[in-house]
Order: structure tokens, then sequence, then C-alpha cells
């Protein structure tokens, strides 16, 4: 067995309840692959996890490991594994519905939730990608109605996920408008947003019948009634947000991110080609968790906020 240090918390709270442990790693399964970690990003889901938000998903066992998106060097492979190799450079995630772990020296994950690095891009660019990318591509995917003509409001495009959404959404031929805060406004509109705004510069009201789809990526829009307004009248309300409530109604997709290293394998390729970029990086060490919590938490920095180690 293999212990390595990684981060814990013993108790739901503020970024000073995480802490330095140990974790040990189980057995290698067949379709496993142990990873030496290069860079680790810190997400908002990280923060609501670690705060409790979201316990109805990850329960409340004692300690949870925090971390979910990692970039790294496999250095052990199943028997079974065949896609990868020792020293290959990679990217993933560790299982969504798990209690984290990637925040450490080492994680152990299945090869179907990784894929080769992009070349690119950094590592920290690549750990900083994942789980917004998958969002965003996701959500896009649901679109099934894209080309000329047609219109997608993106709600809450401030973070990664935003701007990966209004690449994807472009990429398949919608017009994007977007809301977001005043310091993701240029960068928005730098990824392709033909109509980037302030949430303060316009009432919603004003789109009257507008849009064929409705990306919800914070939860404000709770009720297909209150998006309706906005939408054409067979638009959907398209949210990533955890809403249970909304289930069950023809006019809403929920979407349940999941790993995928298929699709991101189709990101590294999209990198290499320049067909998508990435946010900026702000780099925190390894005994600077905390800190990297605390400054996702303020939405001070936009862009991805990195964790770096073994270098």
């Amino acid at each position: 067995m293999t212990t390595v240090q990684a981060y814990q918390f013993k108790r739901f709270g503020e970024p000073d309840v995480l802490e330095l442990g140990t974790l040990d790693l189980p057995t290698l399964g067949d379709n496993q692959v142990i990873v030496i970690i290069k860079a680790v990003a810190v997400n908002p889901t990280d923060c609501k996890i670690r705060k409790g938000r979201l316990k109805e998903i990850n329960g409340t066992h004692f300690p949870m490991y925090t971390g979910t998106d990692f970039c790294g060097v496999v250095d052990e492979i199943g028997s079974e594994v065949s896609g990868f190799k020792a020293g290959d450079f990679v990217y993933g995630s560790v299982n969504y519905k798990t209690l984290g772990g990637a925040m450490a020296e080492k994680v152990m994950t299945a090869e179907a939730n990784i894929a080769l690095k992009p070349e690119k891009i950094s590592y920290m660019e690549a750990a900083g990608s994942i789980s917004p990318a998958l969002e965003a591509f996701q959500a896009i995917s649901a679109c099934h109605n894209t080309g000329e003509g047609r219109r997608i409001f993106i709600n809450g495009a401030t973070n990664n996920t935003g701007m990966f959404a209004v690449q994807f959404a472009k990429m398949v031929g919608l017009d994007v408008t977007v809301s977001s805060s005043k310091n993701a406004l240029k960068a928005l509109k730098s990824m392709g947003a033909d109509d980037a705004f302030h949430y303060s510069e316009r009432n919603l009201s004003d789109f009257s019948n507008a849009f064929d789809y409705l990306l919800d990526l914070i939860g404000s829009f709770t009720t297909f009634a209150a998006a309706k307004p906005m939408l054409k009248p067979e638009g959907k309300l398209i949210t990533t947000a955890h809403l249970p409530a909304l289930s069950g109604d023809r006019n809403v997709i929920l979407i349940d991110v999941h790993n995928s290293g298929k699709q991101l394998q189709l990101f590294s390729r999209l990198f290499d080609l320049g067909e998508i970029r990435c946010a900026p990086v702000r780099k925190y060490t390894f005994e600077e968790v905390a800190q990297a919590h605390t400054q996702v938490e303020s939405g001070e920095f936009i862009g991805n906020t990195i964790i770096t180690l073994n270098s």
C-alpha cells in the first residue's frame, strides 16, 4: 500500500479546516493508474464541498480529502490499462462522486478519467481546464438545435466554465450573449462572446422571447417560469446547478457533470490546434492550499487557481 501526503478536513468550515495529513492509496485496480501530481486546480466546487454545501452528494464521512482535477506523470498502471504507460504526462480527475483526494503527492484514478496532456499548454493550464471544460462542453452539447440565427444567453459567465461555454457555443454556431462581472467582460469578448454586459447594466426583462437557450451556471433560475420570458416559445433552460426541484420539467435540461477521458482527448486536440484557449493562471505552493481556497472564494481573480508540487 502506498501512503502519500494529502490535504484533508475533519469538519466543514472555512479554509482553516484544511490540514496536511496522510492518505493510503488502495490496491491498484486492473483499470486504474497512479499519477505523480504536478498541479492541482482549486475549483469553486472544492470550496463548496469543504463548506458542506454539497453534503447531499459527498456525504458527511470524515476525514474528507480535497481536490478533484490534476495534471501529472503516470507512475503505475493496472494490468488492463492499454492507453497509457509510466512516464506519460496526463490530466484528469478523481471520481466526482467520491471524496476527492487529488490535492496530494499522488492520486489513483480510472484510466477512463484521464487523457494525454495537451502539448501546447502548461501543466498548470491543463489542470485548471478540466472541470470547467467538461461542464461547459456537456452543457453546450445539450443544445441540439444550433447554427445561424440560434441564440444562447449564458448567465454567470464570469468563471472558467463560462469562458469555455462561450468558446464551445461559438464552435457550434450559436450567437452568444453573456452577463458577468466587470473584470471578466474583456476576456469573454476575446473568447468570442457577441454581446457581454455587467449584471447591473441591463434588465433581463429587456430580453423578451430572445433566446433559444438560457444556460445558467450559477443557479439563479430556480424555476422555468423565471427563465421563460427570455426564451423563444420552444426555448430551453439548461442549468449546471444542483437543483433537483427542476427535474421532470420538459423545458429544463439538468446537467450532471461527469468525468470523461474521451472528452479530455477532444479538448487536447482543440488546445493543440489553437481552437480553444485557457484562462490565466495564478500559482500557489503545496503549503498554500488554504490561501488558495480563500482567493477562489473572494472572486477577485478571474482564471485558474493552481497548486504546484513535485516540481
